[in-house]
Order: structure tokens, then sequence, then C-alpha cells
């Protein structure tokens, strides 16, 4: 689990990176999530910031943004499906019933 929410914040950290150097002085919050924007979204984020891509450009990020979409998105579920399981471990460990369980994940939100 350590070892998938380091490689995730390490991928996501070198795309960010990647953007700071086109000339963005601050990272907005859809850009820090930039893997739940489509790549259309994306580019109206840089606009925001007045980094305006022509279209070389825009075709080499289209790749580079995908493509890092992809990983963290695969990541991200990677780290979710065993955060669910270590849930379930610990529910089964302190004996918890479906209707504590719910109890549980409710405050948790």
């Amino acid at each position: 689990m350590l070892n998938l929410n380091k490689e995730f914040y390490e991928k996501k950290s070198k795309f960010l990176n990647r953007v700071h150097e086109l000339g963005i002085e601050k990272i907005s919050k859809k850009m820090d999530k930039f893997f739940k924007l489509s790549f259309d979204e994306f580019v109206k984020e840089l606009l925001k910031q007045k980094i305006n891509l022509n279209l070389k450009q825009k075709d080499e990020w289209e790749d580079y943004f995908e493509n890092y979409k992809k990983e963290l998105s695969d990541l991200k579920e990677k780290i979710d499906k065993t955060d669910s399981e270590i849930d379930k471990m610990v529910y089964t460990l302190y004996g918890l019933n479906e209707k504590e369980i719910k109890i549980v994940e409710e405050s948790l939100k």
C-alpha cells in the first residue's frame, strides 16, 4: 500500500513539475487532480493560467497527458481496492456486523 501511494505521488509530482515548466505560477485544485480531467478540461485549465498551446504542443501534451492519466488512474484504482480489502479485514477482526460497518463507513465520508 505504501509503495502504491509513493508511486502515485511521484508520478503525479513529475507530471505537475512538467506543467509548472510551461510557466504556471500556481497549480489549481483542478490541475492538482488532472488525472480526473479530460484533455480538453486540462487545456482549459492551462488557458486560465494564460498558457496557450499551439497545435504541435497540444499533440505532444495530449499523448503525455493521457499516458499519465491512465497510469495514475490505474494506481488510484489499486490503492482504493487495497484500502477496501484492509477495511474488510479490520471489520472482520473486530467482528463488526453490516449495520456497524455502515455506521463506520458513513462517519468516514
